[in-house]
């Protein structure tokens, strides 16, 4: 593992896009560490842009995925802070226009459960059971749409991709609660 620091102003995020380039061409994957959310979606968005460029004039033949990885946890709240972050007027779309989506969409998701949950109480939104539900019959289970689930959805995407962007958290402490198969047998993380 190589660190990279510098000071602002130096060519840092443009080296970085370079760097993502050279190992989605090369098939090769790399992880990239921001300060926060916000700079990992804003890179997360431009390293797209570039694999996609790369891939339209042919020096990419297959196409490269770039994700940004976060844990699940957690990610209504940060798009409820991210959201009260943006200010701007509705006559000038401003930050959010941007890149014609808004930097919240990625952390946002619905869940499907909730009208399926036999439950006396309500789970408030990011707070859902995901992963401690009980099934009659069954014991224990996790929610069946997790494959498929916007909450899930970034890790599903950085397993596979060619670059994998992160906030320092995530990659200093963050863990990720999902489940794997070792040899086969199910083993909860």
């Amino acid at each position: 593992m190589e660190i990279f620091n510098a000071p602002t102003g130096t060519g840092k995020s443009v080296l970085v896009r370079v760097m993502a380039a050279w190992f989605a061409v090369e098939d090769r994957r790399i992880a990239i560490v921001l300060p926060d959310i916000k700079a990992c979606l804003a890179m997360t968005w431009n390293v797209r842009e570039d694999l996609a460029h790369l891939h339209r004039i042919g020096v990419i033949k297959q196409k490269r995925t770039c994700a940004h990885l976060m844990s699940s946890s957690g990610m209504h709240d940060r798009a409820l802070k991210l959201a009260s972050l943006i200010k701007e007027s509705v006559d000038a779309p401003g930050e959010w226009g941007e890149r014609a989506e808004r930097d919240v969409d990625p952390l946002a998701y619905g869940c499907a459960q909730r009208t399926f949950l036999e439950s006396t109480g309500d789970y408030p939104p990011g707070r859902e059971p995901c992963l401690s539900l009980y099934r009659q019959g069954v014991g224990s289970a996790a929610c069946p749409w997790i494959p498929t689930c916007g909450k899930f959805t970034p890790v599903y995407e950085a397993a596979s991709a060619n670059v994998v962007i992160m906030n320092h958290y995530a990659f200093m402490k963050s863990n990720l609660k999902i489940g794997v198969n070792l040899d086969g047998r199910p083993y909860a993380a």
